[in-house]
């Protein structure tokens, strides 16, 4: 997580994030000016996005280091707007730099610009108990 934090984070107030130990717990913690901070009731939600982003691209690196896959489902519940776009901004252009593809699951169309390969949206007439169909959005062609 120590060479992912500066390639995702996009400021510089704060310096690391780990995984330390309290109470027998563990808990994410952010690095400031100050030390280790606990990023829950601290940091923003954009903060604790991209401090959950590294912890998931560490396990990912860590558990299955062949495979170079990313899963994310709803990385943007609880964001406002600008984290969206720093997510967005963070998954197109850094994230690549670890792994090699990412699955990112989404009701958020403001996550459309986060892709560099294919895009797909999967739809449905929910009125008339209807079928998914998968449609091609783009792919990296067109983005």
């Amino acid at each position: 997580m120590e060479a992912i934090w500066p390639e995702l984070y996009p400021y510089k107030d704060l310096y690391g994030v780990r995984l330390g130990i309290e109470e027998g717990d563990y808990i994410l913690q952010l690095e400031d000016s100050t030390g280790w901070i606990p990023a829950d009731g601290t940091a923003s939600g954009g903060e604790r996005s991209i401090a959950c982003l590294a912890l998931r691209i560490a396990f990912a690196l860590v558990l299955a280091p062949q495979l170079r896959w990313l899963v994310l489902d709803e990385p943007t519940h609880n964001l406002d707007s600008r984290a969206v776009e720093d997510l967005a901004n963070v998954l197109r252009d850094k994230v690549s730099e670890f792994v090699d593809q990412i699955f990112l699951i989404t009701h958020d169309p403001n996550l459309e610009t986060a892709v560099s390969g294919y895009l797909y949206r999967l739809e449905r007439d929910k009125e008339k108990d209807g079928f998914s169909k998968v449609v091609k959005i783009a792919g990296p062609e067109e983005i």
